[in-house]
């Protein structure tokens, strides 16, 4: 560690880890050492990743699995319905319990996919999410305010914590990345 005036420069020969506390020793930001998690990623070497946190990935895999049993309720009510003979149309009521029956297995691969930590379900998940915001919408203009609150909340949440999930680095859980020379 070589100190150019008052700032601690690794030396390219002998590398270290830099904490905030060898970097700025009088600075409030050397004090980070309270906090576990703040302490581990000061003390990673410099270029480290942060790391990575479950709960966006677990959030995110619930709400989708949630929302899988959300749709298989419906396909089931559909079906009850065209099993009693109350829809108008036998073939519209099967082709939309055929649809929601689609919607809810994407959704639990989705889900599966969050708890398997694959990095593959982020996308889907944040553009199912995107879509998911005008239909809020428009249910509250249809004076469905519950369910349209609800749809917009879970889209939200959803949708944040899919931005959140970070992907594992490559190597890591089961990925392995290109060979190195």
């Amino acid at each position: 560690m070589v100190s150019a005036g008052g700032i601690a420069v690794a030396s390219p020969s002998r590398p270290e880890r830099l904490t905030p506390s060898r970097v700025f020793p009088t600075c409030a930001i050397g004090r980070v050492g309270r906090s576990p998690r703040l302490a581990a990623v000061a003390a990673a070497p410099i270029g480290t990743p942060p790391p990575v946190t479950r709960t966006p990935r677990r959030v995110a895999g619930a709400s989708c699995a949630l929302q899988a049993l959300a749709l298989l309720g419906f396909a089931g009510f559909y079906l009850y319905e065209l099993s009693i003979g109350e829809g108008s149309d036998a073939a519209r009521v099967a082709m939309s319990a055929v649809v929601i029956l689609l919607g809810a297995a994407g959704l639990a691969a989705l889900a599966r996919g969050w708890f398997s930590e694959r990095g593959w379900p982020r996308t889907p998940t944040i553009v199912w999410h995107l879509l998911l915001f005008p239909v809020g919408v428009s249910l509250l203009q249809a004076g469905q305010a519950l369910l349209g609150w609800t749809v917009l909340l879970v889209a939200l949440v959803t949708f944040l914590a899919a931005l959140a999930a970070r992907q594992e680095p490559e190597g890591e859980a089961g990925v392995e990345g290109p060979p190195t020379d």
